[in-house]
């Protein structure tokens, strides 16, 4: 046991916010497909795909009509990102991007989401990652801890999946998505999107008994 001396406490608890630190900006984004410097698209909007998608995304399309356009003023503070808009209920259509990862790591997911008058069915605005073997089967997934991101909003908000386990040796590849649900209609507006190999913290909590004065 560690004895509760308030600077040993405090130089773990500083070991771990640093660890997590490190871990989400000590990152190559180049390698993982994350637009950090201009969120979803480019300031010109000359590396955009031909359907809309901002570059080195897909869209597919489900059900219905591709809700997704990208431009420069759609994203956070202005900037590059993808705006969602569809007032057909029965459209389904996801952005896709496809990433390398290494078996026995673990990685996490986020993007920003501002949504304007969206009024959504079970699942709203979310982001999932999926994991799949060198014959492209699905291996398993994580998505976020709630029904997603839905309503009226003036900030942008944080739209984050579960962390990934320690991906299993048969893997070889994953899938970013970032979509609304089914029976959705009205407008959200998308940016920043991350990906990156996490270092799990150190230090999962600290206890303290109050009688033994012991951590």
């Amino acid at each position: 046991l560690i004895q509760s001396d308030p600077a040993v406490i405090g130089l773990i608890v500083q070991l771990t916010a640093d660890s997590i630190a490190a871990a989400v900006h000590d990152v190559d984004y180049a390698s993982v497909g994350c637009v950090q410097e201009y969120g979803m698209a480019s300031p010109a909007g000359e590396d955009l795909a031909a359907d809309g998608a901002p570059s080195g995304w897909t869209v597919k399309v489900y059900k219905g009509k591709n809700p997704y356009t990208s431009a420069h003023g759609f994203g956070v503070n202005g900037s590059g990102g993808v705006k969602y808009e569809n007032q057909d209920p029965e459209t389904f259509v996801a952005l896709k991007q496809r990433v390398k990862v290494e078996p026995g790591h673990i990685y996490s997911f986020e993007c920003q989401i501002r949504p304007e008058n969206l009024k959504c069915g079970d699942v709203g605005a979310v982001s999932t990652i999926e994991w799949h073997d060198a014959k492209g089967n699905r291996l398993g997934g994580t998505t976020g801890p709630n029904s997603g991101i839905r309503g009226n909003s003036k900030l942008f908000q944080m739209s984050r999946p579960r962390q990934t386990p320690r991906l299993p040796d048969t893997v070889a590849s994953a899938e970013l998505s970032i979509y609304v649900g089914r029976q959705a209609s009205g407008t959200c507006y998308i940016d920043d999107a991350c990906f990156w190999e996490s270092t799990p913290a150190p230090v999962d909590a600290l206890t303290s008994d109050a009688y033994r004065d012991t951590a």
